[in-house]
């Protein structure tokens, strides 16, 4: 399974419509949906709440967060949340490259 496809099901997973838009690659009304090849950081959030548009949230999936990473992410833009990634089919995109990694 390629990034793209794989970015594509967990989309489809968690009922997002894939859209792939700067470091998000799924939206589902004004929630965005960014998936994280590896561990949330509080810079990491920093970015993605940066990008998201006026009452825009954002669920972010994540193979693992650092401590302090969800707080943040929920202090930042209540009504976002953060998802932990289980097994090796897991959702796993790098969330900054503007499409699927590798690309």
């Amino acid at each position: 399974m390629t990034a793209g496809e794989l970015a594509e099901s967990v989309a489809a997973q968690l009922n997002f419509e894939y859209e792939l838009d700067g470091v998000f690659i799924g939206r589902k009304g004004r929630m965005r949906l960014a998936v994280i090849d590896g561990v949330l950081n509080e810079d990491i959030v920093r970015i993605l709440v940066g990008a998201l548009g006026d009452k825009e949230r954002v669920t972010v999936v994540a193979t693992a967060a650092e401590p302090g990473a969800e707080d943040l992410l929920r202090n930042l833009c209540q009504g976002s949340r953060v998802r932990k990634s289980h097994g090796p089919c897991a959702p796993q995109r790098a969330a900054f490259t503007g499409g699927p990694a590798g690309a």
